[in-house]
């Protein structure tokens, strides 16, 4: 690509400089009339005097008359009052064209603010409309969503209630806190020297005693005791 835009760009140039070996150079096609100018230029300013005075030979041998420069000036002021006439006229017009102009912005001005104002306070109403829906949509969301809360929150604290430990224990259960938590065994209970026990409705205090291993049977009933009577 380097090499193709290079070849582009040279041969133009070459061309061109092919086409001023063949035109020669330019100051030759010029040097003729430069001369002429030059003739000419020496030859003008002795022919401007010569007719200075020759006009003013001829105005000297041949005065004009008063007349004459009366009614060559007239007919130049005449001639100055229509051109004067004829610019304030045409100033007057031009003032009335711009005045006329100038109405016509400020009308068309006027008629593209009221377009702009009708439009934005169309687009504000619809955006409070909008506005409006959707904030009473978010508040009969909010309602919904806070009622559904807290619904949830009062099925999960009546499962807590059914779950807790405290309705075990209004079914005749009991906790032994001791040592810094619960007591889950009488292996864990015998080694402490005092614990409490906790009911449906208080704790009281406890020391282990003697333990007797559980085997799993009722035990027997003691012999009937007899009758004093």
């Amino acid at each position: 690509m380097s090499r193709a835009s290079g070849q582009r760009i040279e041969r133009p140039r070459q061309r061109l400089r092919d086409l001023s070996r063949a035109m020669g150079r330019p100051a030759a096609l010029t040097e003729g009339a430069r001369q002429r100018l030059d003739l000419w230029a020496a030859r003008l300013e002795p022919a401007l005097h010569g007719l200075v005075r020759t006009r003013r030979q001829q105005l000297a041998s041949r005065p004009m008359p008063a007349a004459t420069l009366r009614q060559f000036t007239s007919a130049k002021r005449h001639l100055l009052d229509r051109t004067v006439t004829r610019l304030e006229g045409s100033r007057e017009r031009q003032l009335e064209r711009r005045k006329d102009r100038l109405a016509q912005l400020q009308e068309r001005l006027d008629n593209s603010l009221r377009r702009v104002a009708a439009v934005t306070r169309r687009a504000i109403e619809t955006q409070s409309e909008r506005l409006s829906g959707l904030g009473a949509r978010l508040e009969n969301g909010g309602r919904r969503v806070i009622g559904q809360r807290r619904e949830a929150l009062i099925r999960l604290d009546r499962m807590r209630h059914t779950l807790g430990y405290e309705q075990t224990l209004k079914r005749g259960f009991a906790v032994v806190h001791g040592g810094g938590g619960v007591v889950t065994s009488a292996t864990e209970a015998g080694k402490l020297a005092h614990f409490e026990i906790e009911f449906a409705d208080g704790r009281i205090a406890a020391a282990p005693g003697k333990t007797r291993p559980d085997t799993g049977r009722k035990p027997r009933p003691g012999p009937a005791q007899g009758s004093l009577f």
